[in-house]
């Protein structure tokens, strides 16, 4: 598990929520797991597109929820990260990889010019289990619903978690080695 995620993790510095390990009640994998399963029941055996702002955990949770349409090359899902003045439905510039030394999954980036404004707009993703191509990916609809929906449920999750009654123990702080309570 953890040699996937690290080979798809390229952006690990900017996570900013801290998952309990062993202390919750509420397993943050085995919450979103749950989640995706529910989709899963409801869309039964349909081909399916998931779009996902990068968080390994819910790309793993959503492998392991939509197995079998993995099995049937039924599925698509693909991490994307979007400038916010990014147009939905605009022409792009052609994808571009980029090539990380310490991964190997393939990053794409693609740039939309606007001609009023010195700004460009930048999306960059990559493609986990997909038969989509990048040029296909990148031309989907934004994901500025979802990031907000993520939000909602990343501040959510955290008031679940840190409720005093579900913090049982301290738990090891692997970057100074003490014990510490999660905040």
């Amino acid at each position: 598990m953890s040699e996937r995620l690290d080979e798809l993790n390229v952006l690990e510095d900017s996570a900013t929520i801290k998952y309990p390990l062993k202390s919750a009640l509420v397993r943050p994998h085995y919450a979103t797991t749950a989640h995706f399963s529910r989709i899963a029941a409801k869309i039964k055996s349909r081909p399916m597109t998931l779009f996902l702002s990068f968080d390994p955990l819910l790309g793993y949770s959503a492998l392991n929820a939509f197995n079998y349409l993995r099995q049937k090359q039924e599925l698509d899902i693909a991490y994307l990260v979007e400038d916010a003045k990014w147009a939905e439905g605009r022409s792009s510039s052609k994808p571009e990889p980029i090539k990380e030394i310490k991964t190997r999954a393939l990053w794409t980036l693609s740039e939309q010019r606007h001609i009023r404004g010195p700004s460009e707009q930048r999306a960059i993703g990559t493609l986990v289990e997909s038969n989509l191509d990048a040029r296909k990916a990148h031309a989907m609809p934004g994901l500025s619903p979802v990031t907000e929906y993520l939000n909602r449920f990343h501040a959510l999750f955290r008031v679940t978690i840190n409720e005093p009654r579900r913090r049982l123990r301290p738990e090891v702080d692997a970057t100074f080695g003490y014990l510490s309570r999660m905040e």
